[in-house]
């Protein structure tokens, strides 16, 4: 059956969200009972050049291009057959806090969390 999911969008430094076990903070325990505990499907995206992610490096990547890169990941991540595309919630990290409701202005996410 379908499952819920949240959609992870991080900060906007140069850092990937690649979880490092062997030093966790903050950010990392979030992630890893959003993954673990909540039963729901969760997706961490890097930003364009960083991580496991396409495109050109990260220090040339613009506002918009970051935004469309997100955009682009929460439409595969809707048609993802083992999550509900009707209950997803975007969690926007630090500034993308505030670009999260203007990430989702064409979609429609179950819910916005934002934690800044």
């Amino acid at each position: 059956s379908k499952v819920p999911g949240v959609f992870f969008v991080n900060w906007l430094s140069f850092g990937g969200v690649e979880l490092d076990f062997s030093s966790i903070v903050g950010w990392s325990f979030l992630s890893q009972d959003f993954a673990t505990k909540s039963g729901m499907a969760y997706m961490r995206v890097d930003r364009p050049g960083l991580g496991d992610s396409q495109g050109p490096p990260c220090s040339r990547c613009d506002l918009q291009q970051d935004l469309n890169a997100f955009e682009a990941a929460f439409k595969a991540f809707k048609l993802n057959p083992n999550v509900d595309s009707t209950n997803i919630f975007v969690f926007g990290a630090s500034i993308r806090g505030a670009l999260a409701p203007v990430l989702m202005q064409n979609e429609n996410p179950r819910g916005i969390i934002v934690a800044n």
